[in-house]
């Protein structure tokens, strides 16, 4: 009964000063939808790379020059950007050792090509070139809408399949199969246009709308590729922890040492998942200082108020209201601000996630357990935020507080 009066009397006072209640919660507000936001997003991000990682399936396997080391580090790998460790590219002999590798089904060596790409004048220094053969796209799993790949026979030809943004970039037209783009001073026929690509660069995959994909044979004739990845899909039915092995045997006999990491599905995705953890813990933890200094906010409001309503609480004390009664009442009103701008931010935090899926190529996911911490955080602080102006309150003496006023 007294918890539903504290907080009629609570609603009471926060209405009676809208603007200033509202200034009061702006702090809680920001501090809300920040926490949600950027966690909603850090799983979003992390919810899409297990994806693409699902997508691709559990039997890939992917070499790369250099240490092993995790996923998101400086070394390059199939997101599309990075930097290739100069001191061990890999070489012809390192995709012959995983050729030979027992229960390796398919083998797709992906080069980076340094030039860039020219149509009529026209240059695209953001588009990456890379080198492959016929087995690329089927390792990854990538359609191609318009045109053609190339085929085992064309690996020498001078063909390029292009992604959307590419065409759209550097064609100005959505299909333009049979034009002639050049790369180093060398004409690349169209022959294909890569499909919606739902790789970016947050997901594990190459990000097949902003890259020109040429057969490994003509880069090799450009004089200008290096062997940056090795993709291979393991038969089906063989142990994987067998075939890693016999695999990184053969690379160290080829290259005379470990500076190369053989990766599998699951080491991706573990460090996957721990970097998004710790990338949401970083971010989760910025957002709540702003929701701690919302709260200091709620303090500082509720020691003016106090202060303004010496002679109410002089009043109520004298017709018998005890120090507890006091207490409780202002530290309803400060959990009122604090969980009614803990509402506020939530909806505008959805309002944010609705923009950016609409917008760009994230997809927050918000899950009630988000929403729900948000929600006791927000209540504790109100809470701790009301407990000082709250004592202060209740200690006030009656007959002191009555003559305030007068």
């Amino acid at each position: 009964m007294m918890f539903a009066e504290h907080l009629k009397l609570a609603l009471s006072s926060v209405k009676a000063a809208k603007t200033r209640s509202a200034l009061t919660m702006f702090g809680v507000i920001v501090g809300t939808a920040s926490v949600v936001t950027l966690v909603s997003l850090g799983e979003g991000v992390k919810q899409q790379v297990a994806g693409q990682i699902d997508k691709l399936g559990n039997d890939l396997i992917i070499v790369q020059p250099g240490a092993k080391r995790a996923l998101g580090s400086d070394s390059f790998n199939i997101l599309g950007s990075g930097s290739l460790d100069p001191t061990s590219p890999l070489s012809d002999s390192d995709i012959a050792a995983v050729v030979k590798t027992p229960g390796i089904e398919l083998v797709a060596p992906i080069a980076v090509v340094s030039g860039v790409p020219i149509y009529d004048g026209h240059a695209s220094p953001e588009t990456i070139v890379l080198a492959s053969n016929e087995h690329l796209i089927d390792l990854l799993k990538q359609n191609v809408d318009f045109g053609g790949y190339f085929s085992p026979g064309e690996l020498n030809k001078s063909f390029a399949v292009i992604g959307q943004a590419v065409a759209a970039e550097l064609f100005g037209e959505a299909v333009p199969i049979g034009r002639t783009l050049q790369i180093r001073g060398q004409n690349f026929l169209v022959t294909g246009v890569f499909g919606k690509s739902a790789a970016s660069n947050l997901s594990y995959s190459v990000d097949f709308d902003n890259s020109i994909v040429i057969p490994e044979g003509a880069a090799k004739q450009l004089g200008s590729a290096q062997t940056i990845e090795i993709l291979a899909k393991m038969a089906e039915g063989v142990v994987a922890d067998t075939i890693v092995q016999d695999l990184t045997a053969s690379l160290k006999n080829t290259r005379g040492g470990e500076d190369f990491s053989v990766l599998r599905q699951e080491d991706t995705a573990r460090a996957t998942d721990d970097i998004f953890y710790q990338v949401t813990l970083f971010v989760g933890g910025v957002a709540l200082i702003s929701l701690l200094v919302g709260g200091i906010g709620i303090m500082n409001i509720m020691f003016a108020t106090v202060s303004e309503r010496t002679h109410e609480i002089g009043v109520r004390k004298a017709i018998g209201a005890t120090n507890r009664q006091i207490l409780d009442q202002f530290v309803m009103e400060a959990m009122v601000l604090s969980i009614v701008g803990c509402l506020i931010g939530v909806f505008l935090s959805l309002l944010i996630n609705v923009l950016l899926r609409v917008t760009t190529g994230l997809q927050p996911a918000i899950t009630l357990p988000i929403i729900g911490i948000s929600a006791l955080m927000s209540a504790v602080i109100g809470i701790i935020s009301g407990i000082l102006p709250a004592a202060k309150a209740a200690r006030k003496d009656p007959i002191e507080s009555l003559r305030y006023d007068q």
